[in-house]
């Protein structure tokens, strides 16, 4: 008798647009279920829930069950995003989404994550991401102004954990920067006209949330805001721990890896 298929899982990058980065959380996952976690090209918001949907189907005609969602930052907003659009069409969805530090979805969240991060900034740090963003702004050229993102994120994202020296776990991320800048003013064209809570309360599946405590994105904030419009919701907090807690020391990250697996298992 052939032992059951592990379960298959879909992993869902951050960014938007960003992809490759997940690095020991991957490689953990995919020893205990069959994982993808491919790379997001499409440049608006309904075309990335078709080319999830594409990619879900194909797992149903391989395996003959839904995968489940795990989605990072911009990841967890597109997995809730596909849950919502796909309401009608229950063979279609995943049996749960984990969703991971979720990017801010109202603007409140918008603004203590940006103090957040802010402050936690050195001031020698800060001057070149100043000169960063003036020299953005003196360039209308794309092939100008998409290495000079990559060189801020470069000098920004050890902000996001409390180790800072802990993200250099991370393999260097690949980000497509114009589908970044189209995708986050779509998602935030949706967050300041205020229709995120009616998508929200259209997901029918079991939402679990793993989120820092330190995360710049505030966990707090963001989970009060999950239980006022996800009909089934459970969140699990993490001391010391950033937007990355899978590559946070002392204990942290493995931490954070089994309760993830596990959760998804369950």
């Amino acid at each position: 008798m052939s032992a059951p298929a592990k379960k298959s899982v879909i992993l869902l990058h951050g960014g938007p647009a960003l992809s490759n980065y997940f690095g020991p959380l991957e490689s953990y996952l995919r020893d205990h279920f069959q994982v993808l976690a491919y790379v997001q090209t499409a440049r608006t918001i309904p075309d990335l829930i078709a080319e999830l949907e594409s990619h879900v189907q194909a797992i149903i005609r391989r395996d003959g069950q839904t995968p489940i969602l795990v989605g990072h930052s911009w990841g967890a907003t597109l997995a809730l995003l596909y849950a919502a659009a796909h309401a009608t069409k229950p063979k279609l969805l995943p049996p749960k989404l984990v969703v991971l530090g979720t990017g801010p979805l109202e603007l409140e969240t918008k603004v203590r994550f940006r103090a957040n991060l802010t402050a936690r900034i050195p001031p020698s740090v800060q001057s070149k991401l100043d000169l960063l963003d003036e020299e953005f702004d003196q360039s209308e050229d794309p092939s100008i102004r998409g290495p000079l993102q990559i060189r801020y994120q470069d000098l920004i994202t050890p902000y996001y954990n409390v180790d800072p020296e802990s993200t250099k776990r991370l393999p260097h991320s690949v980000w497509d920067t114009a589908s970044f800048e189209a995708i986050s003013e779509e998602l935030g064209t949706k967050i300041e006209a205020g229709t995120i809570p009616k998508i929200l309360s259209r997901v029918t599946v079991p939402v679990v949330s793993f989120h820092g405590a330190s995360d710049p994105i505030p966990h707090d904030r963001t989970h009060a805001f999950f239980r006022a419009h996800l009909s089934a919701f459970r969140a699990n907090t993490y001391m010391g721990a950033g937007h990355f807690p899978w590559v946070e020391p002392n204990g942290i990250g493995e931490r954070y890896l089994a309760d993830v697996a596990a959760e998804i298992a369950r």
